[in-house]
């Protein structure tokens, strides 16, 4: 069995982030899209979203989104190329920029009973 996926800080990392619906911003780490759903449920109809993401489930998934609601755009490549893909997408400005850096549990490896070691990171926590 899969465990669903739980984003930590959800509510407060979007209500932080979206001080302006009309705003543009950046989820750096789109993923799965649970972020830039919650971000494009509180922006106004001018408002915008870019997603990025290395993952091509990722940008597959950004890719249904983006067929469904105008005012989001997906980019496969880094948050680190955050500058030209702004510039490709004709952003302008940017209100803000998201980034869920955590380690996901399907990336962990059990080390034993109090830690786990992130493959997808460069950490270990426990």
């Amino acid at each position: 069995m899969t465990a669903a996926h739980e984003t930590v800080l959800l509510e407060q990392a979007v209500a932080e982030l979206v001080t302006d619906g009309s705003g543009t911003y950046i989820d750096g780490t789109f993923g799965r899209g649970g972020h830039s759903r919650l971000v494009l449920s509180r922006l106004a109809a001018d408002g915008c979203l870019i997603g990025i993401d290395k993952d091509p489930q990722a940008i597959a998934e950004g890719r249904q989104l983006a067929a469904k609601d105008q005012r989001f755009a997906i980019a496969q490549g880094s948050f680190a190329d955050i500058k030209q893909i702004v510039a490709a997408q004709q952003a302008g400005s940017v209100n803000g920029v998201l980034l869920d850096l955590g380690c996901h549990r399907r990336s962990w490896i059990k080390l034993s009973a109090d830690s786990v070691l992130c493959v997808m990171g460069r950490w270990i926590c426990g």
